[in-house]
């Protein structure tokens, strides 16, 4: 029996749709062992079916931004997501699992990212919110600020934004949810849930 148990906290949106998408930041801790199995149980309990997306070589930039020449970073973070859908195999049998690179080669990607890249040149706020966002990450990690981690937000924004068209579906993801999705561009047609993790009590 597994440990966890998931806690639902907000946003809690995912009623909205008859499809469930799980978000996996590879390399963190809510997303791996016992709680990705907490996470997979409950959406399929919820969901006629789940999404897997494996934000896999986004994180290229992260490694970037910590020195790592480009092509390293590339091949860690696409190491890293093929290891991570291996260890997690027997619970993503009745799932879609789609990598990073599926998203980055869609044929609308780039047309989506000059969306986003207008977006910022027309919103000043929009602007100073994904700034704002960079710098806390670098500062927590210790970090000066790069270009990288901005476009490692502009990557995700322009990605998120192309799958709320042609891929409806409810967004759960244990980890904060970035303040972009409450602006005005994306806030009608996301539907993050922000869930947690509690301990079951041993009876």
């Amino acid at each position: 029996m597994n440990e966890y148990k998931v806690k639902i906290l907000k946003p809690n949106n995912w009623r909205k749709y008859p499809v469930g998408r799980l978000d996996i930041s590879v390399g963190m801790p809510n997303h791996e062992d016992r709680k990705f199995s907490a996470t997979m149980a409950w959406a399929q309990r919820r969901f006629k079916h789940v999404i897997v997306s494996v934000a896999d070589t986004l994180q290229r930039h992260n490694y970037m931004a910590e020195g790592m020449d480009q092509e390293t970073a590339y091949t860690h973070s696409y190491d890293a997501g093929t290891a991570w859908i291996e260890r997690h195999q027997e619970h993503l049998q009745n799932a879609t699992v789609i990598r990073w690179d599926q998203r980055l080669t869609h044929p609308l990607y780039m047309q989506y990212m000059k969306r986003t890249l207008d977006h910022l040149m027309e919103n000043p706020l929009f602007q100073q919110s994904l700034q704002d966002e960079a710098l806390g990450y670098t500062a927590r990690k210790g970090l000066a600020m790069t270009e990288d981690r901005i476009n490692y937000l502009l990557e995700e924004i322009a990605v998120f934004d192309l799958l709320f068209k042609i891929e409806p579906a409810a967004d759960v993801y244990p980890g904060s949810i970035l303040p972009f999705w409450e602006h005005d561009i994306y806030k009608p047609k996301a539907a993050f849930t922000r869930i947690d993790f509690t301990r079951k009590i041993a009876a």
